[in-house]
């Protein structure tokens, strides 16, 4: 885009010798004193699957990822069971190929004994899963989507400038967390499937999916299980592990390993980040001390949050 531009405030008639090298010195100079991008910035949707416990900080995550994506966005997409922002588009998730039963049926093996026990607890993993599978079958379900596709937690708030994909290669920031019960699913799903970089993670709340690498990993697992990938990835989840509450799938590791085990156009750039208690004081210090973004889960606060907090937030940001 940009060098289309640059060609046409040149002169139109052929300009030779003297004249011609002015002209690039010209183009040059205001490239530099202008900070013109050379090369336009590849653009993405965003998918953010939502629940209603996070609703409030949905809309911080919209407005800053709005803010700070340095690649421009097409699409702002919240899955959910019904709308719960008016600032991005609705999908809904009843128009995806599974529900919580399908999940939790399969887990169980349809054993209906186990099923009703484990959908009686106060608290379970199924609605966890749910939410996996549903952001590794986004891009693909999602019609008219961008092949480059931002999935990002809806707890997620970027404090500083992030770019994505560049000039076609996919970025990815790391973490550190490990579970073995992850790596133990991702080979049940995946024979042969290993932990790329032995100590970089791929969970860190986002990550830039491309509809091409995720039809490519479907096509693979179902070529091997011989039944749709949803259901493969739910069989291999030990149900065991499911009922004593045990995180038993990453959909984050899964990909990550992945699409860098597979050699596609990726690179890691480290970013500045962190989980925390949602408190403003605490999120404007981690912009000043240069974090990228922080991610405030739900279950770590200690009193529920409250629209007048999330509007200070974002009059101090600036969102």
């Amino acid at each position: 885009m940009y060098l289309n531009t640059f060609q046409n405030i040149t002169h139109p008639e052929p300009v030779e010798g003297c004249e011609w090298r002015l002209v690039n010195i010209f183009i040059f100079f205001v490239i530099i004193v202008f900070n013109i991008p050379i090369f336009a910035a590849q653009s993405i949707d965003v998918v953010i699957p939502c629940h209603e416990k996070d609703r409030l900080t949905l809309e911080l995550t919209i407005a800053s990822i709005k803010a700070y994506s340095q690649n421009p966005i097409g699409r702002i997409i919240v899955i959910s069971e019904y709308p719960l922002t008016d600032q991005a588009e609705w999908f809904d998730q009843a128009l995806f190929p599974f529900t919580k039963k399908d999940i939790v049926t399969i887990i169980f093996n349809n054993n209906a004994q186990e099923i009703e026990a484990y959908k009686q607890r106060p608290y379970n993993r199924i609605g966890w899963v749910y939410q996996q599978i549903l952001k590794l079958y986004a891009p693909i379900v999602i019609p008219n989507i961008n092949e480059n596709v931002l999935i990002i937690d809806a707890d997620t708030i970027f404090l500083r400038p992030v770019t994505f994909i560049d000039r076609g290669k996919a970025l990815y920031a790391t973490g550190k967390e490990y579970k073995r019960s992850y790596f133990e699913h991702a080979k049940r799903v995946l024979p042969g499937f290993t932990k790329v970089y032995p100590h970089y993670s791929g969970i860190c709340h986002h990550m830039l999916m491309q509809r091409s690498v995720l039809l490519a990993l479907c096509a693979q697992i179902e070529k091997h299980h011989h039944c749709p990938a949803w259901q493969a990835l739910c069989r291999c989840i030990d149900p065991v592990q499911c009922q004593n509450l045990y995180a038993s799938i990453s959909e984050y590791e899964l990909y990550f390993n992945y699409v860098i085990g597979n050699k596609k156009k990726t690179a890691l750039r480290p970013l500045q980040w962190k989980n925390i208690t949602f408190a403003v004081d605490a999120i404007i210090q981690a912009q000043k001390e240069g974090y990228h973004y922080v991610s405030c889960h739900e279950y770590r606060n200690k009193q529920p949050l409250t629209q007048e907090q999330v509007n200070e937030l974002r009059k101090k940001l600036l969102l």
